[in-house]
């Protein structure tokens, strides 16, 4: 195992991982202290003579603390930026170092340098597409650090993105005022903030939000600069007419592609009850259009 001077070791600044677990790191510590570092540290040779970090940058910073002269490296052949990263990324899946926000970094980074699409390199490296779906609703937050922060998980950062979108179309319409970036990170920051505390912890709170901006849409200020709640701007917004039309929506999309698939098959007897139930919802679909019907559709 070779060993190298720890001053000539750096760590990579473009590598996504910017947060270090100190109760981790002392674990670390004691262990190095005890038994050296076992696994070497990843790096590639610079033409100054240096050495970047590819994977081990825990245990160098242990080592560093721990007032270590020499450690032991790994050499990999001199790579681009993105085959760091590819590298980095694959390595770490291996391990499971990074956190989930930071995996999405450097996807971002990735689809950036090879100058293609975020789900096409997320095939490149067989990432799941629900998974992958997240890491790109991560990358389209317009405060990253603030997400990470607050350690939420990154199953929250589609919801998040989607009430941006939907807040985004109920303002430029209703108040007809540009949604400026700042007033986006406020909408985001207050969705942050909210998980944290509770206040919003399954998608039914979610959805009250939105409800509640879709009804009266000042409540987008209000819900940026007070601490009101989900269930507090629903009720003084009165959104339960927004609450049901949301729902008409959502089961009239679901009655088309579930009725158009069925009808592919038609591979299960259709009882009695299905028929009253459809004869039901048609009825009523209709009394809706014969009110609405005439109003402009997109």
């Amino acid at each position: 195992m070779e060993k190298v001077n720890i001053v000539k070791v750096k760590p990579d600044p473009n590598q996504p991982r910017k947060t270090f677990d100190p109760e981790k790191l002392g674990s670390l510590r004691k262990s190095i202290e005890k038994q050296g570092i076992i696994s070497p540290i990843i790096v590639e040779k610079q033409k100054s003579g240096e050495y970047l970090i590819v994977d081990g940058e825990r245990r160098y910073r242990a080592a560093q603390d721990l007032g270590l002269k020499e450690i032991p490296i790994k050499q990999l052949d001199s790579m681009s930026l993105m085959e760091r990263l590819m590298t980095q990324f694959e390595i770490q899946e291996q391990h499971e170092n990074w956190t989930a926000t930071e995996k999405a970094m450097a996807l971002e980074t990735l689809s950036e340098e090879m100058n293609t699409s975020f789900y096409e390199v997320c095939e490149m490296l067989s990432i799941p597409k629900r998974l992958a779906e997240r890491y790109y609703s991560f990358s389209k937050l317009s405060d990253k650090e603030y997400f990470s922060k607050n350690k939420l998980a990154i199953a929250w950062s589609t919801p998040i993105t989607n009430v941006i979108k939907y807040t985004k179309n109920i303002y430029e319409k209703d108040i007809e005022q540009e949604f400026s970036k700042n007033l986006e990170k406020n909408v985001e920051k207050g969705l942050v903030d909210r998980i944290k505390s509770g206040e919003i912890s399954t998608a039914h709170d979610i959805t009250k939000v939105k409800d509640s901006f879709k009804k009266n849409p000042k409540m987008i200020k209000e819900f940026t600069e007070t601490k009101i709640t989900p269930s507090e701007m629903f009720t003084r917004s009165k959104a339960q007419g927004a609450y049901h039309l949301r729902n008409i929506e959502l089961n009239a999309i679901g009655l088309v592609s579930h009725t158009r698939s069925f009808m592919t098959k038609s591979d299960v007897p259709v009882d009695g009850d299905v028929i009253s139930r459809v004869k039901a919802a048609m009825k009523e679909g209709d009394k809706f259009l014969r009110k609405y019907g005439d109003l402009d559709t997109v």
